[in-house]
């Protein structure tokens, strides 16, 4: 691992003068390796991003997946050493104080700017798309109208008639209209931009500023000092990497060869690098760290006695293996609760985030006093809502296909399809009965039963040039082959067409009856609606701030045990993309029973998991063997424990996981039961026999677990492996397996014709011999072509598919059906 800071002998005047070298030339902005102390506007407008990686063409210092390879020389250049000492806080202190002043006073000038300009626009906005008052509010002016004093009247009609109101009235002219609003809009929209960054940085920074104050205020509160400059070093990263995305447009960091090596070098050797020492005999566990062993261990770990305070070194080296391994993350850990409180408490964080979400939108939406007029006992369902979605954009800053969208009460959502819309819900679910504190809220929807797409209209897409705006069936796919995913969309298309005066009540009817009138299923004629086979969608509301991405190689991530432990965890999941930008950072406020704000940190955008080093979901590459080269297994004098598991871009944290975090990450594995397993794997949406095959292959790789370290399993273990057969023989033995799984018996039929099984003339009858489908042998899912049900399914329902799945690699070319006795062209 590269070096953290640089040595003590660094010298104030030598920060001074690289500080007035370090200003770059070509944007006038302090370098990343500059000292901000003193800067006079806020570090958002003032410090060079990009400079936090060396130049494209330049010698590159990143690792694999990281987001700033300069960051520790940036806290180097502010003086701070990165022991997060008393010295460390005031510096914490001055900078976000300092920043947080200058941030407020930009954003207040930027809103009233922004301000300024959106009456204007939005004035041409109603009268382009005749979104103009309601009727309620129309009889509500009426009636003031009548109140009004007649006088008062008789002058403005006096008044009127001097102006020449009484002649004709004036014409609007929409296209001079939609020129004015384009042009107001092309002022607005970075000025928004820059409102909305400075926004972020506002949201994070007051309660840091907060936390950083009260550990000032208690110079003996050593756990709180620790605390207050570790969540100031990550919020800064978050902060800083966010924005330097940003400007990139979301633009990857370029991988130059000798990161395509460190790649390759950690698919060749990642059960070396994944080695762990392993003391599973009582008498090693007993054996005392002292101090070279202590300083090797996390140093966030709560007091067993006391959760106030951490463990120092001196403690830890005083104690035992196995007493350090008990040892936990403080309840204020902002990554994972604490194993007691799992245990005790055992909380669905799903739905506490899912009801939180739907207070926090609700009261936003009732504070506005004509909706609360109209629907004073208003309740916002993310179920309900999320069943009309209105196309805002195409995203292309990722590498799955997925395009932007709002609900009709203006709250987004990100709709995706492809490998992960079955995995993503599992994988996010299983971290939060580990013990993660924080997750997206993802949903798959398969058979279009929610997640009805509206394209735009024709005066939508003239008003927002800026965006990617496709108006029919034709386009969007075109769109979506055409961008930087190069996906075919067409095979999860399960149904479109327009909406016309006729059907539009029938296709629109799971608008909230709460819905706008200007979403009001008249509003949409004359636009295309789509249904998908098999999508997934991405809660991205307001209602939280989310930050950018998180810190995993620099110092102080490596010293938290929340990272360390996922070690183990992320291989139980088979997680193979854990780059910095699937950490995400966020701040919420009043969540779980914790008064005002938290920031809290989450592996986000989890799918690619579940499989092989490169197959999400990929079941038959899903390992649940022991021993040399397979899931897990131990060296032969059982010192180390190895896994082939492999991660693309590894946290360098990794590379100091102790026998004290690992074992903290497989209790935490042993507290989930099989009926939790199976619970989590109804969400993904697949059909029974894939269910089964993966929670049992999760509940194997646990109870793997448990006999490495020695620990036992909840409640019962795996089991044999499943074998799944589905009898076709009879015309009866067909209905029931159509109506099982939900296909057309004649494609049942179809296949077994084909095949010579059943005449084609008399397909009601028999096969000669008893026919079995054997879908699921001994938990290998079977080919395709050797198989009826999945083949039909995959074309019907789920065209990400079972046996192969499609990847983000392959999912452009054209789609071959898979059926019984048909083998794949090359």
């Amino acid at each position: 691992m590269k070096s953290f800071f640089l040595t003590h002998l660094l010298t104030a005047a030598w920060v001074g003068t690289f500080t007035f070298i370090a200003v770059g030339e070509e944007t006038g902005k302090l370098s990343a390796t500059s000292s901000v102390i003193g800067i006079n506007e806020p570090l958002a407008t003032g410090l060079d991003m990009q400079s936090f990686n060396a130049p494209e063409g330049e010698k590159n210092v990143r690792e694999a997946g990281e987001m700033l390879s300069f960051y520790e020389d940036f806290l180097t250049a502010q003086g701070i050493s990165g022991d997060w000492n008393t010295s460390d806080l005031e510096i914490f202190y001055t900078i976000v104080r300092t920043d947080l002043g200058y941030a407020r006073s930009r954003e207040a000038a930027l809103d009233d700017r922004y301000d300024a300009l959106k009456d204007q626009f939005e004035e041409l906005e109603d009268h382009l798309t005749d979104d103009g008052e309601d009727e309620d509010e129309e009889k509500d002016k009426k009636d003031k109208d009548k109140d009004k004093d007649k006088d008062e009247k008789k002058e403005k009609d006096k008044k009127k008639k001097k102006k020449g109101d009484d002649k004709k009235k004036e014409v609007r002219n929409p296209q001079a209209d939609l020129a004015n609003y384009l042009r107001l809009r092309k002022i607005a929209l970075p000025i928004r931009s820059e409102r909305n960054d400075l926004r972020k940085y506002i949201a994070f920074e007051e309660p840091l500023l907060a936390k950083l104050e009260r550990a000032r205020r208690s110079p003996d509160d050593a756990k709180l000092r620790y605390e207050a400059c570790d969540e100031a070093a990550r919020i800064l990263y978050s902060l800083f990497s966010d924005q330097m995305m940003s400007e990139r447009d979301g633009i990857a960091l370029p991988q130059d060869m000798r990161l395509k090596m460190n790649v390759a070098k950690q698919f060749m050797f990642r059960a070396t690098m994944n080695a762990t020492p392993l003391l599973n005999q009582a008498s090693q566990r007993k054996r005392k760290l002292y101090r070279f062993g202590a300083e090797k261990e996390a140093a966030n770990l709560a007091h067993p006695e006391d959760a106030n305070r951490f463990v120092t070194v001196d403690e830890m080296a005083k104690m035992t293996h196995g007493e350090v391994a008990a040892l936990d993350v403080a309840p204020t850990n902002p990554q994972w609760y604490s194993r007691r409180f799992m245990q005790d408490c055992r909380p669905d964080t799903w739905s506490e985030l899912e009801s939180w979400l739907s207070h926090q939108v609700s009261a936003e939406l009732l504070d506005k006093k004509k909706f609360r007029k109209k629907h004073p006992d208003f309740h916002y369902s993310l179920s309900k809502a999320r069943r009309v979605l209105l196309w805002d954009d195409l995203k292309t800053t990722a590498t799955s296909p997925k395009i932007e969208t709002e609900d009709v009460f203006g709250q987004k959502w990100k709709l995706k399809w492809g490998e992960e819309s079955a995995t993503e819900p599992v994988a996010n679910r299983l971290k939060l009965i580990l013990g993660a504190k924080y997750t997206d809220l993802v949903y798959a929807d398969v058979d279009g039963n929610s997640h009805l797409l509206i394209l735009p209209s024709d005066l939508q897409r003239k008003m927002s040039p800026h965006k990617t705006m496709p108006l029919t069936k034709e386009e969007f796919v075109r769109t979506m082959k055409e961008s930087n995913y190069d996906f075919n969309i067409k095979p999860f298309i399960l149904s479109h067409g327009i909406i016309t005066e006729s059907n539009a009540e029938s296709i629109l009817r799971g608008l909230p009856a709460e819905t706008p009138k200007k979403y009001r299923p008249e509003k949409f004629v004359g636009q295309t609606w789509i249904r998908f086979r098999e999508s997934m969608v991405e809660a991205k509301h307001d209602a939280f701030t989310t930050g950018g991405p998180v810190s995993n190689y620099t110092d102080f991530a490596s010293r938290d045990r929340a990272l360390r432990q996922m070690m183990l965890m992320a291989f139980w999941m088979g997680e193979v993309d854990v780059k910095e930008d699937n950490f995400k950072s966020v701040t919420i406020q009043n969540f779980n029973g914790v008064s005002g704000p938290q920031y809290l940190e989450y592996f986000h955008d989890s799918g690619s998991a579940l499989g092989g080093a490169s197959r999400s979901g990929e079941l038959n590459k899903f390992s649940v063997d022991r021993g040399t080269g397979t899931f897990i297994w131990t060296s032969p004098e059982g010192r180390l424990v190895f896994s082939n598991e492999f991660q693309i871009y590894r946290p360098s944290a990794w590379d100091h996981v102790t026998f004290a975090d690992h074992r903290a990450g497989a209790e935490h594995i042993m507290r989930i039961t099989g009926n939790d397993i199976r619970a989590v794997v109804e969400h993904s949406l697949q059909p029974d026999f894939y269910k089964q095959v993966l929670a049992w292959k999760l509940i194997r790789r646990r109870d793997l677990i448990a006999k490495t370290f020695g620990l036992a399993t909840p409640d019962e273990k795996a089991g044999p492996a499943p074998t799944i057969s589905i009898p076709l023989t009879t015309r009866e033995d067909r209905l029931a397996a159509a109506r099982l799984y939900r296909i057309p018996l004649v494609e049942i039929e179809n296949d077994l014709v084909r095949m010579g099984f059943i005449p084609a003339d008399a397909r009601e009858a028999s096969t000669e011999e008893p026919y079995i489908d054997v879908i699921v042998k001994d938990g290998v899912l079977q080919d395709y072509h050797d198989t009826v049900i999945p083949g039909i399914l995959r074309d019907v329902r789920h065209p990400g598919g079972f046996v192969v799945r499609i990847t983000r690699f392959d999912d452009g070319g054209e789609y071959q059906s898979l059926r019984l006795g048909i083998k794949p062209l090359k």
